[in-house]
């Protein structure tokens, strides 16, 4: 979801990213973590809806990354709900196609980090909701390399309270 804008005849390309939160118990705890945030240097938007316990951050991926902005939210006292997977990558050789599929990884809208190993041959990756696999594979073979399906999901955050014990 990238956004570019024209400013002072320069293109600035910006991203968007939709990050589930954890841990809100009033729209107090929303409005703490969107100044919170909005005051993060990158970042000239943010809005977190409580109701749907979710952040809509527009930053500027020059200045701060994706676990930048988790790393403020989870100062703040809250956490994100992102997803940890691991994912078959093919072709690599050396360090410097670890370096390589990382950095085209990282540079795919929702990701908050990933870490290749060359010697398993695979990448985990932490994304927020929403992220797709297909930007992953064309990331990774934009970068000349394969990426496969996921192979394993190490960790999810687990739903609110309230829709563990519905029923």
């Amino acid at each position: 979801m990238a956004e570019q804008k024209i400013m002072a005849g320069k293109i600035k390309k910006s991203e968007k990213a939709h990050i589930p939160i954890t841990g809100m118990t009033c729209p107090t705890c929303a409005a703490t973590i969107r100044k919170g945030l909005a005051s993060r240097p990158g970042v000239p938007r943010a809005e977190v809806n409580f109701a749907v316990e979710k952040a809509y951050v527009e930053y500027d991926p020059a200045r701060v990354d994706l676990s930048q902005i988790k790393h403020t939210i989870s100062e703040l006292g809250y956490e994100t709900a992102t997803r940890k997977s691991i994912f078959p990558v093919s072709g690599m050789t050396c360090a410097s196609c670890v370096a390589r599929v990382e950095q085209a990884l990282a540079s795919v809208p929702g990701v908050v980090s990933a870490v290749v190993n060359l010697s398993s041959e695979k990448a985990t990756v932490e994304y927020v909701e929403g992220t797709e696999f297909a930007s992953l594979k064309r990331a990774v073979k934009e970068a000349g390399y394969e990426l496969g399906p996921e192979a394993e999901r190490l960790e999810d955050v687990p739903p609110p309270p309230s829709e563990i014990f519905e029923g």
